[in-house]
């Protein structure tokens, strides 16, 4: 542990729980699990509230399948997770809206849509991120904490979700669609696009300090003109060489 928080992953790990808390945080869980109790504080019936609520795992699904289909080739992991920031905190504002003028198809609407942003964005890219950002030495140990964290911020969303409806009402959706675009942004700022590029460049790119975007193009740019297209520098060639020579004559 005390590695991986003063060692060469220690920007990796910070990145790690940040993006694991705004996960769970946004109230992607809490959706699920309070999305037919939010239509029978409305006068939906149980019966009703329930079947409604069951497109969310629908739309859960075919978000996850999308991501599936386009993080390693159309879009990638930065644009995924900013634009599905971006669409969780339009899909918690059109929840406010809808709530507050009384419409249970607008509230319906406005899960069924967040949970699509999210599921095609968070849901998927965060676990791809976590394999990718940690040498094979503190691996192990920093995933099983990332996860650790990122349950941990989706039971207290879960913990808070009804109170602060409770207190605020419709508003609080506000609250978690605050804290996905504070999630966008972050991405925005530090966290390095990975697809396409060797685990070694990328953990460089990780251990880069201050805001990212306009170093991590140099960095990128840089590297690719050392780097052939499969990826394999001839450094790295020659290295495989002098082993299998070694392994040879042993």
């Amino acid at each position: 542990m005390k590695e991986i928080f003063s060692g060469q992953d220690s920007r990796a790990i910070r990145v790690a729980l940040l993006l694991a808390v705004v996960n769970q945080a946004s109230a992607s869980t809490s959706i699920v699990n309070y999305g037919p109790t939010v239509l029978m504080q409305m006068g939906v019936s149980s019966r009703d509230a329930k079947y409604l609520s069951s497109g969310i795992a629908l739309c859960k699904l075919v978000g996850v399948v999308i991501s599936m289909l386009v993080v390693d080739g159309l879009v990638g992991r930065r644009p995924l997770l900013i634009w599905g920031s971006v669409g969780m905190a339009a899909g918690m504002a059109m929840m406010t809206a809808s709530e507050s003028q009384g419409s249970v198809g607008g509230v319906v609407f406005s899960e069924y849509f967040y949970m699509l942003a999210f599921s095609s964005s968070w849901a998927g890219v965060f676990w791809v991120l976590l394999s990718e950002i940690f040498s094979m030495r503190t691996k192990a140990i920093a995933q099983s904490l990332a996860t650790a964290v990122m349950f941990a911020g989706g039971a207290l969303a879960d913990l808070f979700f009804l109170s602060l409806h409770s207190a605020i009402g419709a508003f609080s959706y506000l609250v978690f669609g605050g804290i996905a675009l504070l999630g966008g942004a972050y991405v925005f700022l530090v966290v390095p696009e990975t697809k396409g590029r060797p685990l070694l460049e990328i953990q460089k790119l990780m251990q880069l300090g201050g805001l990212v975007p306009a170093r991590y193009w140099r960095t990128y740019k840089r590297s690719s003109s050392q780097m052939p297209s499969n990826g394999v520098t001839e450094e790295a060639r020659l290295r495989v060489s002098e082993l299998s020579s070694s392994a040879n004559e042993y």
